[in-house]
């Protein structure tokens, strides 16, 4: 079957509080709450929404019917690859999925470039239709 778009989806996360929580533990050190409350009520003071209830990737991709390539890398240490897997499961359209060994954040095409082109070109030509030309 042939589809007018696809999604490729590259070192996603699973939602902004599950991202702002791993990187405040991993990176800084430092427990979530009370810094993402706060910081979350001044997003909805000044911009509308919460870091903590909205934001969910995963709720979005549930709701998708858009065939979608995941990818990431298996050494990412700013988005885990669990939130990959949490995303993948969760996508209720037709999916694939390419895990790039040694990869870290944003790194997939860099590590593995062939295989990262191939894989790409294969799912488009797949749900796009035809031969697709010109990646890198």
């Amino acid at each position: 079957m042939s589809y007018h778009i696809t999604v490729i989806e590259d070192c996603g996360y699973a939602s902004i509080k599950e991202e702002l929580t791993y990187v405040l533990k991993s990176t800084f050190k430092l427990p979530s709450f009370p810094i993402i409350n706060f910081a979350s009520t001044v997003t909805h003071i000044r911009a509308g929404y919460s870091l903590i209830s909205d934001g969910s990737c995963v709720e979005a991709v549930a709701k998708s019917d858009t065939p979608t390539l995941f990818i990431h890398g298996d050494a990412d240490k700013f988005v885990p690859l669990s939130q990959m897997k949490e995303l993948c499961t969760a996508a209720n359209c037709e999916k694939e999925k390419l895990i790039v060994h040694g990869a870290g954040h944003g790194q997939s095409a860099s590590v593995d470039r062939e295989g990262y082109c191939k894989k790409v070109q294969i799912f488009l030509s797949k749900y796009m239709g035809g031969t697709v030309h010109g990646i890198y």
